[in-house]
């Protein structure tokens, strides 16, 4: 009995001390939106290995032990960090992150994504110099987020919101969003509902980052519904009953103007462009008053100088 007692009292105190004691730190540091470019700084004081994850991805889990061997391994020489993509949208759009885990060697402001198989010994590889002959490939989304039903829009996105005898309703996602990828199934059945009430349609903000800049897409997904020159955000629950109610007039009064066409804000300008004209008709109009103030210079110069000349003549005859 006291022999058993002896064990229990030992077990307990065994317990006690292992859960008071802090697990030891992770050789890889946490990146978020606020810390990444103070601490990676574009890769110019060190190369910076950075892992994309998702926290419910297999793959990435597995990984874990392995990444954290690889930081001990390349110390001094490459930093390891890690980045929560579900939680940081920002910095999964910035590094085109399509697929978990995404690996991203930063050098001197350069990116490298990493496709080989994740073993020790081909990471280290890669981190040290291989990065430069590794074929490097952008991602392109192939299929229509959303399904067939959805229309997919990319650099039509200008001429199909002023064309649409419907309201346009848009979603801007990136594949490698978990908040995206969750609201797909719903975003087709959306748009079987809607069919020749409203157009509901996709773009890849990863594939056409201006136009998403342009439309001031900050965070994913963003959901958009242009009618009557205005667009309107959405901000509730991405079910369908509320998008669709949101789109059949829910939308309340606070809207913002439909933005310019993006060539238009880049400048380029079409033949015959009434500016261009214009232009043209200043730099003539400045062209001729030059010539017009030579011609009054030199009139008055021979005016001046032959009224000086009696003068000049009754000096010296003097």
């Amino acid at each position: 009995m006291g022999s058993a007692r002896n064990a229990a009292v030992l077990l307990i105190s065994l317990w006690s001390r292992a859960a008071s004691q802090e697990p030891e730190p992770s050789p890889v540091p946490e990146l978020s939106g606020s810390t990444f470019d103070e601490m990676v700084r574009d890769g110019t004081d060190q190369p910076w290995f950075v892992k994309f994850y998702a926290p419910w991805c297999g793959h990435c889990k597995r990984l874990v032990p392995l990444w954290e061997q690889l930081a001990a391994k390349l110390q001094g020489q490459v930093a390891l960090a890690k980045v929560d993509a579900t939680a940081e949208e920002g910095l999964a759009y910035k590094y085109d992150v399509a697929g978990y885990p995404t690996l991203v060697l930063i050098v001197d402001g350069e990116r490298y994504n990493f496709r080989g198989a994740r073993t020790l010994e081909a990471l280290e590889a890669f981190a040290l110099g291989g990065y430069k002959e590794a074929p490097q490939e952008r991602y392109e989304s192939s299929e229509v987020f959303g399904g067939p039903n959805v229309l997919g829009l990319g650099g039509d996105l200008d001429e199909a919101v002023r064309s649409s005898e419907l309201p346009l309703l848009v979603v801007f996602y990136i594949r490698g969003c978990g908040h995206c990828r969750s609201m797909e199934s719903a975003w087709g059945e959306l748009a079987v509902e809607l069919k020749d009430q409203v157009r509901v349609a996709s773009l890849d903000a990863m594939a056409n980052r201006p136009l998403a800049e342009h439309w001031d897409v900050g965070r994913f997904p963003t959901i958009k519904l242009v009618k009557g020159g205005r667009v309107y955000d959405f901000d509730g629950d991405r079910t369908v009953e509320d998008l669709k109610t949101f789109a059949l007039g829910d939308f309340g009064s606070d809207s913002s103007p439909l933005p310019s066409r993006l060539k238009d804000v880049k400048g380029e300008k079409t033949p015959g462009d009434p500016q261009d004209a214009g232009y043209e008709h200043l730099v003539v109009g400045f062209l001729l008053g030059m010539a017009c103030a030579g011609s009054f210079w030199a009139l008055w110069y021979c005016f001046s100088s032959s009224s000086r000349e009696p003068a000049d003549k009754e000096v010296k005859a003097d």
